[in-house]
């Protein structure tokens, strides 16, 4: 592989013999153009676009030619050069495009890349690539550092029907929402390891496949890399599924070094910390929740917590990257619900976790300012693992918007104490019930009030109550809430004469409700909501009884 490259070299290095042309930019004027884009848009096929160094606050798009864009690192071999041309996405788009159809004679080389937020390539608004988008296309990636991107998926480089050759890149603190905070490869992408000229990947952060996520319309691969976040990844870091979330364990990683050595002990977070702390107590507490959990160990015979110190942990105020990315047997623990407040600012869901074993807490927290439609909040599935728990305890979500429920739990059983869901643009919660034998979902003291369906200016017209349990299996679910109020929540649009702004119950569910208000809560079916309620109810086991419980007056007065 290195051959390759150093016939591309020699390439470059004799094309102005030839008929090819190189196109210096220049900041300063004195070559041919000021902006990487303009050489591009001057170049034909074989040209070589030759970058002094500077800061270009640029998102350059190869426009199908099959073209080199290197720095002078290229003509010097002097890796200073790889700093010091800096291509600054400047937050409005991906770094590089390479999306039409360019083939394997396209070269990026000796640039760091950073602050790009991706762009969108079909009829979806959702930016894909931060650093790199590639699409329909085979280029070759070299000597290139891609850092501090984010997107919706593959915060460093996104692959949709490409092959890429990568040699000597380092993708490191890069950010996805979704998936592949490194690499994210989807429909039939390959990528090319160079083993000789090796790359870096750490860092990174997505919800899922930290470093590394491809889908299963892709091959498996051989990762070659000098320095990889850890020595043993799981699917934490590195992902590949089958459609269904089953792991496919086909990509081998060879590595050399390891930049972080997990930790098998409870850490600790303040956004006063420094992720140079060692983290093991309050004294000396990590900064952010998601570099603590890249650290922490998963063990199943010894389960660890994450003390999370009272703050607002937010991307504009700490650098924290959401949704977090759960571990099994890690749970997140916050001081105190009031004030420990993890706030997404609108740019995902809170706390997410696809492919883990579960079996742990999230304690003493306000999730706000969550955006999603799968979840506006909390998204967890088991998947096909049974008997898997999570517990919910001293839990705030509020401002949260999307499509589809703050709290969106599939397939494991649930216990909730103290949780108060209010002012939400997205309905409260959905336990769905699949594989497991008999599934137990137990709720007390829950306070749900004024939420709305819809986020504003949704058109869509389905109708979703604030609670719904059962809907995909057949197995049993037993649920029993104690001491709730489900008020003043509201539809305003749905297709279904008989929408439900309440509790929803499927086939086989039995449904014990002790000391329950619901009402006032209203849908646009016309019977009114306690209507709606009870034919939801039909032919499922239900139990209604009314007590009174000092300790849920107590849990009333602390309504906000």
């Amino acid at each position: 592989m290195k051959t390759r490259f150093i016939l591309l070299f020699f390439f470059v290095s004799i094309c102005s013999s030839l008929n090819s042309v190189i196109w210096e930019i220049k900041q300063d004027g004195t070559g041919n153009f000021t902006t990487i884009q303009e050489g591009i848009i001057a170049s034909i096929n074989s040209d070589t676009v030759l970058v002094y160094t500077g800061t270009y606050y640029e998102n350059i798009n190869y426009n199908g030619k099959n073209i080199t864009v290197a720095s002078l690192y290229l003509t010097t071999q002097n890796e200073d050069y790889i700093s010091q041309t800096i291509i600054n996405g400047n937050q409005n788009g991906s770094c590089v495009r390479i999306v039409s159809g360019e083939d394997s004679s396209t070269l990026l080389c000796g640039f760091t890349l950073k602050n790009g937020i991706g762009s969108p390539y079909s009829t979806t608004n959702q930016l894909y690539g931060g650093g790199i988008l590639i699409k329909d296309s085979q280029p070759n990636i070299m000597n290139c550092v891609i850092e501090y991107n984010h997107a919706q998926a593959g915060g460093g480089i996104y692959c949709w029907n490409a092959i890429l050759y990568l040699a000597g890149v380092t993708i490191r603190n890069n950010h996805s929402y979704t998936s592949g905070g490194g690499i994210f490869m989807h429909n039939n992408s390959e990528i090319i390891f160079d083993n000789e000229l090796l790359c870096n990947i750490y860092l990174n952060y997505a919800s899922g496949g930290c470093e590394i996520a491809k889908t299963w319309a892709c091959p498996s691969m051989q990762v070659y890399v000098d320095t990889f976040t850890v020595t043993e990844p799981d699917g934490y870091f590195i992902s590949s599924t089958t459609t269904t979330g089953v792991p496919l364990n086909d990509i081998i990683l060879n590595m050399q070094n390891a930049k972080l050595e997990p930790v098998n002990a409870d850490l600790f977070v303040s956004t006063d910390g420094d992720n140079n702390n060692s983290g093991l107590n309050a004294n000396e507490p990590l900064k952010n929740i998601n570099y603590a959990l890249s650290l922490v160990k998963s063990d199943t015979l010894h389960p660890n917590t994450i003390h999370i110190a009272n703050s607002i942990y937010s991307d504009s105020s700490n650098d924290d990257c959401f949704p977090l990315n759960m571990r099994g047997y890690v749970s997140l623990e916050g001081e105190s619900m009031e004030s420990t407040v993890l706030d997404a600012e609108l740019n995902s869901h809170l706390i997410n976790d696809g492919y883990s074993k579960l079996d742990y807490e999230l304690k003493n927290l306000t999730l706000s300012n969550g955006y999603n439609n799968i979840s506006s909040a909390i998204y967890l599935t088991a998947l096909q693992k049974q008997n898997k728990s999570i517990n919910l305890e001293n839990i705030t979500v509020n401002n949260c918007r999307g499509y589809n429920k703050s709290l969106n739990l599939v397939y494991m059983n649930l216990n909730i104490l103290n949780m108060f869901s209010y002012s939400n643009h997205s309905t409260c919660l959905s336990s769905v019930n699949s594989y497991q034998p008999e599934q137990e979902v137990i709720i007390e003291n829950v306070y749900i009030h004024d939420n709305h369906q819809y986020d504003p200016g949704s058109t869509s017209s389905d109708a979703r109550p604030q609670l719904s349990f059962g809907m995909l299996g057949t197995e049993p679910m037993n649920v029993t809430i104690t001491n709730m109020e489900l008020t003043d929540n509201i539809q305003t649009q749905s297709d279904w004469p008989e929408a439900c702004s309440g509790v929803s119950v499927g086939d086989n569910v039995n449904l014990n409700l002790v000391n329950c208000t619901i009402g006032n809560n209203s849908s646009p079916g016309g019977e009114g909501a306690y209507q709606d309620l009870l034919k939801c109810f039909e032919n499922v086991g239900i139990e209604l009884r009314d007590e009174i419980d000092e300790y849920f007056l107590k849990f009333r007065s602390l309504k906000r």
